[in-house]
């Protein structure tokens, strides 16, 4: 008797009955010829439904470029511009209003005055005898009303530097996973502690404006150094006459902002107690003392221009208006930075803190003192991006470290590799920023310098979402 695999014949993978087959390269199975015309149907059946799917899928593109979410947000956006230069507007004509009435009145009141001039003028004129003393007299009264003319004294233009036009900003959601070259590369220093021009000594904080000049707290040095990027020796613009209280001396400063509004640079002048302003407008160099007798470290400045201002002594953080004397406690703190919240430093974890709540919220450590992942030791300088993400100067474990936004754990930058001097190494990590363009900058306290890190080649195009430090 023959057998079914002596005839060829396989057993169907639909029917389940020995038949002759035919093998699908498709789904590598076995059909008879009937159930193989059968799953060819199915087949293109299922091909059909996914074209129809792709269709519909295109359609709901096409409709999404007409009618999308991001089209009613710029609608949003057209909207806020709209009432913003409305508002503008108003109080544009309304200056215009009061100043044309106010120049109106003054020029109505010389004309009085000088048609009384004139009729005081013309009898004199005409007497036989002239004396020099009324004609002084009426010189210097024709000459007082031009003045008064060009130049009136009661009337000026005052700009208010709080908040006038509420702002806006685009928000992402979007995470970015950015790599950075674990080495830095020392672009200020970098020769051991000392007082030299191309030497720092225990350097804290700086600012990067952005024309790419780099200013440095040089702590130890008493003094405020600008460094322009490839420059190998830098200057000192403030404290060049040794430590001390007078105008033109500090006495270990701490911190340093910049004022773009009036040119001036925000000290910390650590144990002089005090904070001052530098004014370097138009090549000139002015110092005043903007707050006094408190024990400051940490600054930062709003958009209205509050200063914020942490107290190690009292452990707290203030904010003063310019040319208040009085201040307004808004949390506890070691080093301050802001974002849309006012993010402080607090021994073992950062939290942020909106200016007008009761509470902070922990956005970095608070495992407790360590060096794994999720905890912090003396965390110092701290920065945050638009979406979110904490940049913390990891002070005691030596390295940098990066905490998105609701992560429990964060992931090493630099650093980490032991305390020491390489490349790859950190001592004593303090400030922190970005430049504008995308490299970070690190203030590497205990080897006083300052490192730069670059994004890694294969991501030199991604277009990143950091916020310049205020």
């Amino acid at each position: 008797m023959t057998t079914a695999a002596e005839m060829g014949k396989t057993v169907c993978t639909i029917c389940n009955e020995e038949r002759i087959t035919y093998f699908c390269k498709g789904c590598s199975k076995e059909y008879c010829f009937s159930d193989l015309t059968k799953h060819r149907v199915i087949l293109r059946e299922q091909f059909d439904i996914l074209a129809h799917d792709f269709n519909r899928f295109r359609e709901k593109l096409i409709n999404e470029k007409e009618d999308s979410k991001q089209r009613v947000l710029i609608q949003e956006v057209d909207r806020w511009e709209e009432v913003s230069i409305e508002k503008i507007k108003k109080t544009a004509q309304e200056c215009r209003r009061i100043l044309l009435e106010h120049t109106d009145t003054n020029i109505m009141k010389t004309e009085k005055k000088l048609n009384r001039l004139m009729n005081d003028l013309e009898p004199l004129r005409q007497k036989d005898d002239l004396y020099e003393t009324d004609l002084e007299n009426l010189e210097k009264k024709l000459q007082s009303m031009k003045q008064e003319l060009d130049a009136p004294q009661n009337i000026s233009i005052q700009q208010d530097s709080g908040s006038f036009i509420k702002n806006i900003s685009v928000s992402s959601n979007t995470q970015v996973t950015v790599r950075w070259a674990s080495n830095g590369v020392t672009i200020a220093s970098g020769h051991g502690s000392g007082h030299a021009l191309n030497q720092l000594y225990l350097p804290l904080g700086l600012h990067i404006n952005d024309d790419d000049t780099i200013f440095i707290a040089d702590f130890a040095n008493d003094r405020i150094v600008k460094w322009k990027a490839g420059d190998n020796i830098g200057e000192v613009i403030i404290g060049s006459h040794g430590r001390g209280k007078q105008m033109n001396q500090l006495d270990r400063p701490f911190d340093v902002i910049f004022d773009n509004e009036t040119d001036s640079l925000i000290i910390s002048d650590g144990d002089n107690r005090r904070v001052m302003r530098w004014l370097l407008r138009n090549d000139t160099m002015y110092g005043e003392i903007i707050l006094d007798n408190i024990d400051c470290y940490g600054l930062a400045i709003d958009d209205p221009r509050y200063i914020y201002v942490s107290d190690i002594e009292k452990n707290e953080v203030r904010r003063y208006r310019m040319g208040d004397i009085n201040s307004q406690l808004i949390s506890s703190s070691i080093e301050i930075i802001l974002s849309t919240y006012l993010i402080v430093t607090i021994i073992v974890y950062v939290i942020k803190w909106a200016t007008d709540a009761n509470e902070g919220i922990i956005v970095a450590g608070g495992r407790g003192y360590g060096n794994d992942l999720g905890q912090l030791s003396y965390p110092r300088g701290v920065i945050v991006d638009s979406l979110g993400t904490v940049y913390v100067a990891d002070e005691e474990n030596h390295r940098v470290m990066r905490w998105y936004k609701g992560a429990i754990q964060g992931d090493v930058l630099f650093g980490g590799n032991g305390k020491g001097q390489e490349a790859n190494q950190l001592h004593w990590p303090h400030g922190l920023s970005f430049d504008r363009h995308q490299y970070f900058y690190v203030v590497d306290y205990g080897n006083d310098r300052v490192q730069r890190y670059s994004i890694e080649a294969n991501m030199e195009n991604v277009n990143l979402p950091f916020l310049s430090i205020k």
